[in-house]
């Protein structure tokens, strides 16, 4: 409908100029990746902006002149904002910059613009002066609009990847729990689209509630990003872990055999594996945990099941010999399943008690493979 409305205007009028409900066009189109339909109708804005502020002699001056056949006000600095958004997708980051440091001259309160420009300085320049002026945009857009969640997602990272090797490292995710915490809460009230969430933020909440044992709030809020993205075995593994802490080990022996079948997929994929590869090694790293960690279920299995206790064992021992293996083939000495292994063969060892890798992953490399994987 929205295609065929605009058409039939094109069609009368190529001229035709309307600045607000253009503007909010171009958003739809960037919001759906249609970027060729979002630059034909910022092409049509974009060049008046520029005779505007030519005009002013660099001041910015509003009228209705653009924007006939309307009841609103011009909206530049949303308009800019959108360009800045869509030069952003096609990593042209002079440009985006350039619209968007215009859009808050124009507006000094647009909070997604500072937020906006906050992201390219952080993701594209990893100098501490860099980061440093992305704290102060994302702060600025905190302060202009309290209800806006971004900006705290993206404080969050930032003290979360200890983003300028803060010397308190425990106080930076301390720091970062509080950001996500708020970002989340924000999100709950209906601030964002719930159908597509911010991955890490649920992620990096979720490692943050691990971390500090709150096991339900890390359960709750990994299950909400799992139902997004069913398919990705960092999510099932990381349940598994939280419900092998939580003493359900039925529930984490399905999440870590669902995140080895997963893994397992990818693994089979690779021709000849490269010890020296970061790829390869998360992947047969990743294998290796889960298969420990499922040895573990089996092996606290047999101690709560005393007439199972050796068939359980047996399979605890598999899996513990299994994650060896895989940490093997990437030339990696792996000490839980080496200890664990030897917990299962002496029986003698006073208050025999398996080791769980509690490792979460911060950060992947395989986000590309997991996208043909999900596909």
């Amino acid at each position: 409908l929205i295609d065929g409305r605009y058409k039939i205007i094109e069609k009368l009028n190529k001229r035709a100029i309307n600045f607000p409900i253009l503007t909010r066009l171009a958003s739809y189109y960037i919001d759906k990746r249609r970027l060729s339909d979002a630059r034909k109708v910022l092409e049509k804005l974009i060049p008046l902006i520029k005779i505007k502020i030519r005009e002013s002699d660099g001041a910015y001056v509003l009228d209705e002149s653009m924007a006939k056949f309307s009841n609103q006000k011009p909206v530049y600095d949303e308009t800019l904002y959108q360009y800045g958004r869509l030069q952003t997708i096609n990593m042209d980051f002079v440009r985006a910059l350039w619209a968007l440091s215009n859009a808050v001259g124009l507006n000094p309160s647009n909070a997604k613009a500072y937020n906006l420009m906050g992201e390219i300085y952080y993701t594209t320049d990893e100098s501490p002066q860099a980061k440093r002026m992305a704290i102060a945009l994302f702060e600025a857009a905190q302060r202009i609009a309290p209800a806006y969640y971004k900006p705290y997602v993206n404080l969050g990272h930032l003290y979360f990847y200890n983003d300028l090797a803060f010397k308190d490292e425990e106080a930076a995710l301390f720091r970062a729990l509080g950001y996500y915490q708020v970002a989340y809460q924000l999100y709950q009230m209906g601030q964002v689209d719930k159908l597509s969430p911010d991955p890490k933020l649920f992620y990096n909440l979720s490692w943050l509630y691990y971390k500090y044992g709150n096991y339900e709030e890390a359960l709750k809020v990994l299950s909400e990003i799992y139902t997004t993205d069913p398919l990705n075995p960092y999510y099932s593994y990381a349940i598994g872990n939280v419900y092998q802490k939580m003493g359900i080990g039925d529930l984490a022996e399905v999440n870590y055999l669902k995140a080895i079948d997963y893994f397992k997929d990818i693994a089979r994929r690779i021709k000849y594996i490269n010890p020296d590869s970061i790829r390869h090694r998360e992947v047969f790293t990743q294998l290796a945990r889960a298969y420990n960690n499922l040895g573990v279920v089996y092996f606290t299995a047999a101690k709560q099941n005393p007439k199972m206790a050796q068939e359980y064992e047996a399979k605890a021992l598999l899996y513990f010999y299994e994650a060896k293996n895989m940490a093997n083939k990437v030339g990696l000495l792996y000490p839980e399943a080496e200890y664990n292994i030897k917990v299962v063969l002496n029986k003698g060892i006073r208050g025999r008690m398996a080791r769980l890798d509690e490792t979460l992953v911060k950060r992947t490399s395989l986000q590309r493979i997991l996208e043909e994987l999900k596909n």
